[in-house]
């Protein structure tokens, strides 16, 4: 089995990489691969469980992460504690749990992406304007500073803070719409309300006017610019699922109460 280990900078994370590390040489059955792996060990909160998304975002079909925790809040990592004595158990796929996660596909003009937590397509500098489309159909022209799409794990995050729906199934084929500061006027407005679409919607974004160099256009990606321009962008569910080992099972009430509302 091949895998690699990805961890965040606190000396705790070395040390723990460390372990881990003569845990799996000491298995001949294990043998690193930072270009191949079939599992990801994440040290680290969700910052860093991202981080090694993208790192392997064109092998994502192929590869288990096993998170673990060893930073801040992390809705990923929050319940996965370790115990190097317990590795081997827990990568047994007879005995381990392994949790699998809706990922947005995202092609952008002829690049395609794959983004676990949200795509967020904004302008802080003038309103874009676009068409939205789903299933082909025409929803609406959009004006504004943008709209952000989310994953159900990713729903709590950017998404929530303006506004939009927390997703509560994380396992379903669902991803969520929110527009950001739509212009709203007697002669121009839209639907300005969060939307919820399954695995049988595609969303498209057509420019209806060209940007100019000077625009602050960004399409971000969980938390990292993918384009500062497009003429298309095409948005659906992925028919690839980010697996996740997990040690616990997840509770999704309580890993929103642990971070939104507390005791």
């Amino acid at each position: 089995m091949k895998y690699s280990i990805v961890k965040n900078d606190y000396p705790e994370s070395l040390d723990l990489a460390n372990q881990l590390t003569e845990q799996l040489t000491s298995d001949q059955a294990w043998v690193v691969d930072d270009e191949n792996p079939d599992y990801v060990f994440v040290i680290g909160g969700d910052g860093t469980f991202l981080k090694a998304v993208k790192q392997f975002n064109h092998l994502l079909a192929q590869i288990k992460f096993y998170p673990i925790k060893k930073g801040g809040i992390g809705f990923y990592t929050n319940r996965n504690l370790f115990d190097p004595k317990e590795l081997k158990t827990n990568l047994n796929l007879n005995e381990c749990q392994i949790n699998k996660y809706p990922l947005l596909e995202v092609k952008i003009d002829e690049k395609t992406f794959f983004v676990i937590n949200e795509l967020k397509v904004l302008n802080d500098v003038v309103p874009q304007q676009f068409s939205i489309f789903v299933n082909d159909e025409k929803l609406e022209n959009f004006k504004g500073t943008g709209v952000v799409f989310a994953t159900p794990s990713g729903s709590t995050g950017y998404l929530k803070s303006i506004n939009g729906a927390i997703i509560y199934p994380t396992s379903q084929e669902l991803f969520e719409m929110q527009e950001v500061a739509p212009v709203s006027t007697v002669l121009f407005h839209t639907i300005n309300a969060p939307i919820i679409f399954s695995h049988e919607e595609t969303i498209r974004l057509t420019q209806i006017n060209s940007l100019k160099v000077n625009d602050a256009l960004t399409v971000v990606g969980d938390a990292r610019i993918i384009a500062t321009t497009f003429a298309t962008i095409e948005v659906k569910i992925s028919a690839i699922k980010l697996k996740i080992i997990t040690t616990n099972k997840i509770n999704r009430a309580a890993l929103l109460k642990d971070i939104f509302v507390g005791n």
